[in-house]
């Protein structure tokens, strides 16, 4: 029972003890409380602190506690005082329930989604596509550096959509998933999947962040049919008549993607197939890869300091 429960039940016993007896005179020195009762005593809430301290006015303390020299009845309130309900203090908040991280690329779909977004775009037109295999020598080179890939990554995008405008460029994205994982289940991941619908029967909130368009995806997990999920992704903006890439969910930006939209900071579960997911899963409890490369794999084991789960679906 907490303070708060037990504060009006206590408080209408001192009101009949006090019908029966009369309480001590002015001049009795009553012992000073002890710093954990003052604590407790200031953790109550207002009605039941009065009902609290009303019983020191009353009977000097709690059972145990010497009585105050000349305080008549010390005895008769301390009998009283133990035949109240015992009380303890109420948790300050409710346990919240743990969380656990999916990636999406190469984890719960088997393909870089957003690269096959592109290729269907730029399979729109043979001038795009020409401009994109002359520009690709650039675009790997500027993927090397953390500090050009977002242009590697616009480069693409701005060739495969220009010209669209938002409305289009939606609508094409909802023709992409209804072919690509609507209308047949290659590219699902069942066994991720399904370790998704487990981590949530136990009570787990289900986050994903991905380096997939945030809008993609969001789309593609609902053709899969997950449920209430959580999704974290690569932002976009319109730039120049097309659309380019505003911020990357990769490595370390995954995580400080994930603390900004309110995840937390450290987690309960990871579920990814890619190294690059190391600073994600160095604040997890329990690690878990999934159709991992053996590369990938070696560097994590290192890393991590030992074996970590796999799942080979």
């Amino acid at each position: 029972m907490s303070w708060g429960e037990g504060g009006p039940a206590l408080r209408r016993k001192l009101f009949l003890a006090k019908d029966r007896t009369s309480p001590p005179s002015s001049g009795v020195k009553w012992p000073p409380l002890s710093k954990d009762l003052k604590q407790r005593r200031n953790a109550t809430p207002r009605g039941s602190r009065f009902a609290c301290e009303s019983a020191f006015a009353f009977w000097g303390g709690l059972p145990g506690a010497p009585s105050p020299r000349g305080a008549p009845f010390a005895s008769e309130g301390h009998l009283l005082w133990s035949a109240l309900p015992q009380v303890t203090l109420a948790p300050t908040a409710p346990d919240r329930p743990p969380t656990v991280i999916f990636d999406f690329d190469h984890t719960l779909v088997r393909c870089d989604s957003f690269t096959w977004l592109n290729v269907d775009l730029l399979k729109r037109s043979a001038l795009r596509a020409t401009l994109f295999f002359l520009l690709a020598p650039l675009c790997a080179l500027c993927y090397l550096s953390p500090k050009t890939r977002l242009l590697s990554l616009s480069i693409p995008l701005w060739l495969a959509t220009v010209g669209m405008s938002e409305g289009e460029f939606r609508e094409f994205i909802a023709e992409h998933v209804a072919r690509r994982y609507e209308q047949t289940q290659d590219l699902w991941c069942l066994g991720a999947i399904a370790d998704l619908h487990n981590e949530r029967a136990r009570g787990a909130r289900i986050w994903i962040a991905t380096g997939c368009a945030q809008e993609l995806a969001e789309r593609i997990c609902s053709a899969l049919g997950l449920g209430e999920v959580k999704i974290v992704g690569s932002q976009l903006q319109r730039r120049w008549g097309g659309y380019v890439a505003r911020a990357h969910c990769i490595e370390q930006n995954k995580v400080d993607m994930l603390m900004a939209r309110g995840a937390g900071d450290a987690w309960d579960a990871a579920y990814t197939d890619s190294a690059r997911d190391l600073p994600l899963l160095l604040r997890v409890r329990r690690p878990h890869l999934v159709n991992p490369e053996p590369r990938s794999l070696r560097k994590i084991q290192r890393a991590l300091g030992g074996d970590v789960p796999v799942s080979r679906y």
